[in-house]
C-alpha cells in the first residue's frame, strides 16, 4: 500500500470514529436543552482538527505507552484546565489581557479550541455582563468562537501538511546532526592514559602469575 493511501484510509476511518461520539453528544446537548447553540459546530470540526495533530505528535514518542500518556495529560492541561483558567483571567478586570492573549496561545492544542466554545456557550451571559464590549451581532466573531473554528480548520490543514514533510523525509536532516553531534563525544580513556595505584598494580601482577589448578 502506498503512503498516500495509506493515510487517506487511516483519515477518513478516524474521522468517522471521531464523528460517532460527536454526533451523541450533540445529541445530549439538544435533548437535555443545555442552551449550548454553537457547542455543535465545535463538535464536528473538532474529529477534523485533532486527528492530523495526533499523526504527527506521535512521531515525537518512541513507544505507545509513552505517547498515550503524554498526549492525555497534554489535552487535560490545555483543554481541561486551560480553558477554566483563561476564562476566569477574562473576567477579572486586572487579568482580562492576559486572558484574552492565552485564549489565542491555547489555541494551538486543538482540544482548548473545543472546551472554550463550551466555556463560552454555558457563560456568556455573565462574561458580556462583565466585559459588555466583548458582546458581537454573531458569536461566530473572529474575537469570540469564530477563531475557535478558523484555527480547528487551520490545525486540518497545517498538520496535514506536516506529515506530507515527515513522511517525504524533509526532517531526516535534523535526525543526522543529532547522530554527528553524539559521534563528537570526549573519547573514553585507554588503559594506558589511566593512573593506577600501585596496589592495583602489584595486585594484576600476582594475578598473572596466578596458575589455575
Amino acid at each position: 500500500m502506498s503512503l498516500p493511501a495509506y493515510w487517506i484510509s487511516n483519515l477518513i476511518f478516524d474521522l468517522f470514529k471521531g464523528l460517532i461520539p460527536s454526533a451523541i453528544v450533540i445529541g445530549l446537548i439538544y435533548a437535555y436543552d443545555l442552551g449550548w447553540t454553537n457547542s455543535w459546530v465545535m463538535f464536528l470540526l473538532y474529529p477534523v482538527g485533532v486527528i492530523p495533530f495526533s499523526y504527527v505528535t506521535s512521531f515525537l514518542f518512541g513507544t505507545e505507552n509513552v505517547a498515550q500518556t503524554i498526549t492525555i495529560f497534554l489535552h487535560f492541561v490545555f483543554a481541561g484546565i486551560g480553558a477554566i483558567v483563561v476564562f476566569i483571567l477574562k473576567i477579572i478586570d486586572s487579568t482580562k489581557e492576559v486572558g484574552d492573549i492565552l485564549g489565542w496561545v491555547f489555541k494551538i492544542v486543538p482540544s482548548f479550541c473545543l472546551t472554550d466554545t463550551i466555556m463560552f456557550d454555558s457563560s456568556k451571559a455573565r462574561l458580556f455582563l462583565i466585559r459588555p464590549s466583548l458582546k458581537k451581532d454573531s458569536d461566530f466573531d473572529v474575537t469570540l468562537i469564530g477563531g475557535n473554528v478558523l484555527l480547528l480548520c487551520v490545525h486540518f490543514v497545517f498538520w496535514l501538511f506536516i506529515l506530507f514533510l515527515i513522511e517525504n523525509g524533509v526532517f531526516n536532516c535534523f535526525g543526522r546532526m543529532i547522530n554527528i553531534l553524539s559521534k563528537n563525544k570526549i573519547a573514553p580513556k585507554k588503559d594506558e592514559d589511566l593512573k593506577q595505584d600501585e596496589d592495583v598494580l602489584e595486585e594484576e601482577d600476582r594475578v598473572a602469575l596466578m596458575k589455575p589448578e
